[in-house]
């Protein structure tokens, strides 16, 4: 079974690290992330006006920003982050398996533990993988927190190491806060001597972060964080909390069992598992968030996988000769997991094997407008925000926030509309969903004057409807391929 999680691993690793050095765009996050190392890099403040109607807000805190930025240069901001999202989660990986040893698992139980991990995040998130976006770092400093409280509980240097850890992964990524409220429940019922000094740890860092944030990055730090976005049940649901729940079944089934039926079930992972799923479940509704929202309640999930096998592996052991059916304990729930994990690998291997075929016309279409785009003066707008950081142009226009801006209520197409009257960016570029690849141009221009484009709530495209006929009214067509389409003014 090892062996066989080895092979699928290498197989799902194809795309993302033949993607890591293309010159394409892997997500909207890239180009947006991309603006904000280079804010840091040239020492403009990330949060030093409040959010903006039409750029938006800085949502995440600043501490990828910064290390992206010292690491990278320019265009190679992308590659640094790209590689740091790799390397942490390998990096997450290897503290599941190690936590996973302190608690009694033995090497093959340990491994097996990692490998689940990192195959469960190429079918939940392939696109995280190798992405410059800050999720996976965040990942892997939380648990990294985790691991090394269970690494010596008693040991005040190593709660100390642990508050630091958890607190420069609030500050990667704010939603992370599950595993160190787990770890302050089991504290405080173990003394109150340790909490305090645990408590006093993650007050003072946090304390000094949050400072730094405003002194460094700018006094709206707050702001930004606590941006508004629209919310809606309905797209949790179908978007997120489904797909996670159908991908990660047997997986959470394996640890809600140990935690109905363990003998004498820990406090710190019964509040683990439950905080996690809670705060994925409440958060997956918000706009614009992904399954990556999921991570870490899939992350707590493996790791009461792989403590309820090193149970299973110590009751086999310690009553092999009284029951010897015991011993296909840990195989049978090994298989389990293995089954229910792999059944999905099929699909997502042939989707990786599609998109690396895609992969050399991507980078040639990308390329391509990348010229088109450098070879027009003045501001521009681009709903591929990675085109118009690599052409040069200044971030003007946030496409995701604008288009929360109009669910929210707090920008009208009439805005957009005087926007677009005013010709005020001399190139407009549109990405083009599957559908639209064949259309020609007059069906293009006319499925989109008259439809929301929106089987959602947050599905909606904003250049659609009124808009669309806003658009072509002052902006005609320059440039096509089958991802992207370019205006310029008439």
């Amino acid at each position: 079974m090892l062996c066989a999680l080895a092979a699928i691993l290498i197989a799902l690793m194809g795309l993302p690290l033949h993607r890591m050095s293309a010159d394409v765009e892997i997500n909207y996050n890239e180009g947006w992330n991309s603006y904000k190392q280079a804010m840091v890099k040239n020492g403009t403040p990330l949060y030093g006006l409040p959010p903006g109607s039409l750029t938006g807000a800085t949502s995440y805190p600043p501490l990828s920003f910064h290390l992206v930025s010292w690491l990278g240069n320019g265009n190679g901001f992308k590659v640094a982050g790209r590689w740091i999202s790799w390397i942490a989660w390998i990096a997450t990986g290897t503290f599941i398996l190690l936590i996973v040893r302190k608690q009694g698992g033995s090497i093959e139980v340990a491994l097996f533990s990692f490998l689940l991990y990192l195959i469960g995040i190429s079918l939940l998130v392939p696109g995280y993988i190798g992405m410059n976006d800050p999720q996976l770092l965040a990942e892997a400093l939380t648990t990294a927190g985790l691991y090394l409280y269970f690494k010596n509980p008693e040991s005040r240097w190593m709660l100390l190491l642990s508050a630091l850890a958890f607190c420069l992964a609030a500050f990667t990524k704010q939603t992370l806060i599950a595993f160190p409220i787990a770890v302050a429940a089991d504290v405080i019922l173990k003394s109150r001597k340790l909490f305090a000094a645990w408590a006093g740890a993650m007050v003072g860092f946090a304390a000094t972060f949050a400072i730094l944030s405003v002194l460094v990055d700018g006094r709206y730090f707050l702001a930004h964080l606590t941006f508004h976005r629209a919310y809606s049940l309905r797209y949790a649901w179908h978007h997120n909390v489904h797909l996670y729940l159908v991908i990660v079944e047997a997986v959470l089934l394996v640890a809600i069992g140990w935690l109905i039926c363990a003998v004498r079930p820990r406090r710190i992972f019964l509040v683990m598992f439950v905080v996690t799923q809670v705060i994925a479940f409440l958060l997956a509704g918000g706009d614009g968030v992904g399954l990556n929202i999921c991570l870490n309640a899939f992350a707590a999930a493996v790791i009461l996988c792989g403590v309820a096998l090193a149970d299973a592996e110590a009751v086999t052991d310690g009553m092999r000769a009284a029951i010897p059916r015991l011993q296909l304990l840990r195989g049978a729930l090994m298989f389990l997991l293995l089954l229910g994990i792999t059944v999905h690998v099929p699909g997502r291997f042939r989707e990786n094997m599609d998109a690396l075929r895609a992969l050399p016309a991507q980078k040639s279409e990308f390329a391509s407008a990348l010229q088109f785009l450098r070879s027009e003066a003045g501001p521009a707008l681009c709903e591929s925000p990675l085109l118009c950081y690599e052409s040069g142009k200044q971030f003007e226009f946030d496409p995701f926030s604008v288009n929360d801006g109009l669910k929210t209520g707090r920008i009208t197409e009439n805005d957009l509309a005087q926007v677009l009257r005013s010709r005020h960016f001399l190139t407009l570029q549109i990405k083009l969903n599957p559908g639209e690849a064949s259309q020609s141009e007059d069906e293009l221009i006319q499925a989109r004057s008259h439809t929301t484009g929106a089987l959602l709530p947050f599905e909606k495209n904003i250049f659609t409807g009124n808009l669309m006929k806003e658009l072509v009214e002052n902006y005609r067509i320059a440039y096509r391929n089958s991802s992207t389409v370019i205006f310029v003014p008439r």
